[in-house]
């Protein structure tokens, strides 16, 4: 069931379950074009790519820079069949003519995260009903992430923390209610225990290290504003939905419009953890760039779905799966380095870059930002077999300054003129 506003009635599709997917456009003047895509039983073949392919002469086009899962890697692919012919846009004036982009990257990327940005700069955005469907979400990150911290802590310093315990009371009861609390939302009572917890020294010591367990990026910044998370009628803001950790499964489809070049995009999310690589498949037809994210602060991470895969490893084996698929022979590929706040953050807080790639090992300063950058940069451009140019970028799609997403739509509307 869709229902587009409260004055236009609902439109039902009846499935079978031999339905594996459709797009469906429909316009009701004078609201705009816009389409829904439906995704259904998505499944596929193994890419099966010729290792005889000799590699050639492989180009770096910078747009701009900015230093400052269990189971195998395997991407399914379409069928040994000649893409759909791309349809480029013409002119200006041609309104029902629009660029497909695919976005594509590893888990924990912040793919959906530039999804989000990218509706909020040249979508749709985000009106009021659509912020509150994040609060669960965003209740479930503060929540979760304090109970791992606990976790972690326990783990990590048994002794030193039953030591806390026994000798204040009010952090055992904080710790106590958060691990028995269930299911619900963030109260003034659970605002309480999180901030006090957060500001024991021990489970500040446990999140320095959290590259060594799972917990998403936006603890840190919901910790901090958790007071207004617990206000009542709480609406999330831009920020808080940019910073909001909600796992993409199956498709999510969005229309992009540029202003200037004016030009219109369809741009698809998918779900980046392994599970979910073999629905991106039925997308690969007639897209006109593929925008892979790549998340370069998580050089000493593990994946979510498989932790003895480092996760910029995983990014590098999924790259060269996409860079060299024949579905993309022809397709403008931008390569986009996200994260640069985190991957600076972490260097000046003292870790070191610690990833080296077997054939080429990184023989730089471990602290230099962007040393590191220009090194794995190069990694990635190393997997790339064919003759086409990389569009790369350094980006940080929290950022709300963020402003090369314009350079990098230009670069694929010239590619496609």
């Amino acid at each position: 069931e869709f229902r587009a506003n409260n004055t236009l009635p609902i439109i039902k599709l009846s499935l079978d379950d031999s339905f594996e997917c459709c797009s469906i456009v429909f316009r009701t003047d004078p609201i705009p074009v816009f389409t829904l895509a439906v995704m259904g039983n998505c499944c596929g073949g193994a890419d099966e790519e010729s290792s005889e392919e000799k590699a050639q002469t492989k180009k770096s086009t910078a747009v701009s820079k900015t230093p400052g899962d269990a189971g195998s890697t395997e991407m399914a692919t379409l069928p040994k069949e000649e893409n759909e012919k791309k349809q480029p846009i013409n002119d200006e004036s041609d309104n029902e003519t629009a660029l497909k982009l695919l976005l594509l990257g590893s888990g924990e990327s912040g793919k959906s995260t530039f999804f989000k940005r990218m509706l909020i700069r040249y979508g749709r955005g985000f009106l009021e009903d659509d912020r509150i469907e994040f609060v669960d979400s965003i209740f479930e990150n503060t929540i979760e992430s304090m109970k791992t911290l606990i976790h972690e802590t326990q783990s990590y310093s048994e002794k030193e923390w039953d030591k806390l315990l026994d000798s204040n009371d009010e952090v055992a009861d904080a710790a106590e209610f958060l691990e028995d609390f269930e299911e619900g939302g963030v109260t003034r009572k659970i605002a309480g225990a999180i901030k006090l917890l957060w500001n024991q020294d021990m489970i500040q010591a446990t999140f320095a290290h959290r590259s060594d367990f799972q917990v998403p990026d936006c603890a840190e910044y919901f910790f901090g504003v958790v007071d207004r998370l617990a206000t009542k009628d709480y609406c999330p803001t831009e920020q808080d939905i940019l910073r909001c950790r909600d796992r993409t499964t199956g498709v999510t489809h969005e229309t992009l419009l540029l202003a200037d070049p004016p030009a219109k995009f369809e741009i698809y999310d998918v779900g980046g953890q392994r599970s979910e690589r073999r629905a991106w498949v039925k997308i690969f037809q007639n897209v006109h760039a593929v925008l892979f994210v790549v998340a370069i602060s998580e050089f000493d991470q593990l994946c979510f779905e498989d932790e003895s895969t480092n996760r910029l490893e995983d990014s590098l084996s999924v790259f060269d799966l996409v860079i060299n698929s024949r579905h993309f022979e022809s397709t403008p590929i931008c390569l986009l380095f996200n994260k640069m706040d985190l991957f600076a953050e972490k260097l000046k807080s003292g870790s070191k870059f610690t990833f080296n790639d077997a054939d080429c090992p990184y023989e730089g300063d471990p602290t230099d930002s962007e040393e590191i950058s220009e090194y794995v940069q190069s990694l990635f451009e190393a997997r790339n077999k064919t003759d086409k140019a990389i569009i790369t970028s350094f980006i940080c799609a929290i950022d709300d300054s963020f402003n090369q997403l314009d350079d990098v739509l230009r670069v694929v509307i010239e590619e496609n003129s």
